[in-house]
């Protein structure tokens, strides 16, 4: 069970806070530019992080699942499950190795028996849901406060790239998404920014899907991979 699940107010005293993908901690940094390590025990792999109101934070994994962390440090998996590739073969690499034996999946359910495929960004919407970016499903996908992955926003878990509605709009390995002040959600996915509305009508805000750097209005505008998505203001985004 999720507690304060609220869209993001950070705490005055943190200015911004890092996930470490293979040291399992997490960084603090203070409005005087101080920063300090949070170790975490029972942190693997993190990838995505969100900060609740509270300064609780939600954190994605490449070992497919969501946790939460609370301010004292103890950890508790919302949703999604790690499962071992037992034929997956040993790698020189610690870090790659760890990640190549664990699968990925997709499937709707409560926490644990709940599947992603490597969840990247995350916010909580107006509603109070976690919104996820499945990345190898190339979707967007919802969490209940119950910790329920109980529907799929926009994307049908095939790679693609089309603008509609629902499962007829398609991704290729998005990445991170934001939440707008007029409750739509901004989302980076290959070399284009997507807007999903809270019904999951997709269109292209920015890019045509070519990689390059030009600015200007849609479709003259060009990005090269944009990941994480930060709202700067009320009507002004930054990739």
């Amino acid at each position: 069970m999720l507690a304060r699940f609220q869209p993001k107010q950070l705490q005055s005293q943190i200015e911004h806070k890092t996930m470490e993908g293979a040291s399992k901690r997490a960084r603090a940094r203070s409005l005087e530019a101080t920063v300090t390590t949070i170790n975490i025990p029972g942190l693997e792999n993190p990838n995505g992080i969100f900060v609740l109101a509270d300064g609780t934070l939600l954190v994605t994994t490449r070992q497919h699942t969501l946790l939460q962390i609370a301010l004292s440090g103890r950890l508790a998996t919302i949703a999604g499950y790690a499962e071992k590739e037992e034929d997956a073969e040993a790698d020189e690499d610690e870090e790659e190795a760890q990640d190549g034996n664990m699968k990925g999946g997709y499937l709707h359910a409560m926490s644990a028996r709940a599947r992603f495929n490597t969840p990247s960004g995350l916010t909580v919407d107006w509603a109070g849901s976690v919104v996820v970016v499945d990345r190898g499903n190339h979707a967007l996908r919802t969490v209940s406060k119950a910790g329920a992955v109980d529907s799929t926003l926009v994307g049908n878990g095939e790679e693609g790239s089309a603008d509609g509605e629902g499962a007829d709009a398609a991704f290729n390995d998005p990445f991170d998404v934001v939440l707008a002040a007029n409750g739509d959600l901004l989302m980076s996915n290959d070399n284009t920014i997507r807007v999903v509305t809270p019904w999951g009508a997709v269109r292209t805000l920015a890019g045509s899907g070519q990689a390059g750097f030009a600015d200007g209005q849609d479709p003259v505008a060009r990005f090269n991979l944009p990941d994480t998505c930060w709202c700067l203001t009320t009507t002004r985004f930054a990739w």
